[in-house]
């Protein structure tokens, strides 16, 4: 089987090694991939350097487990119900101030004079004149005696 183009065969072999690295090539892709390795250095050391990481992965997944990771999973859910507790908390603090400031608010409409409704204009243009009038312009005082 010889090819004009041996680099896309070599791509085509790659592709057909990582069915065998799964186990999940057919047994003509497995006959192609045994008939193209004798004749193909690079496609050689592909599959030797599949093989030495899964060799690598085997020996990782019956090695025991490191010291410090004795009590990982404790730790990290104790450290996620004191992050849940401390946000229910601030959520709980941040309903009580919004309720308080409604508590303030709804109190100073009602219990400060002139926070309530506004008087009739009316109302208000008298007392204002009234104060323009007592305040800006005091009556003067004329004398009756002054022509004699």
């Amino acid at each position: 089987m010889n090819e004009t183009n041996p680099t896309g065969r070599c791509e085509r072999i790659g592709l057909l090694l990582s069915l065998l690295a799964d186990g999940a090539e057919t047994p003509s892709q497995r006959a192609e991939i045994d008939a193209h390795l004798p004749g193909c250095e690079p496609c050689r050391r592909a599959v030797a350097a599949d093989a030495a990481v899964r060799r690598r992965l085997e020996e990782r997944v019956n090695a025991p487990a490191p010291s410090w990771l004795a009590g990982f999973a404790g730790r990290t859910v104790r450290l996620a119900i004191s992050q849940a507790r401390e946000a229910r908390t601030q959520n709980r603090l941040l309903w009580m101030s919004a309720a308080a400031a409604l508590l303030v608010a709804v109190t100073a409409q009602f219990a400060l004079p002139g926070a309530g409704p506004a008087a009739p204009p009316r109302v208000t243009a008298t007392i204002r004149e009234t104060t323009r009038l007592a305040v800006l312009r005091p009556p003067r005082l004329t004398r009756t005696d002054e022509g004699k």
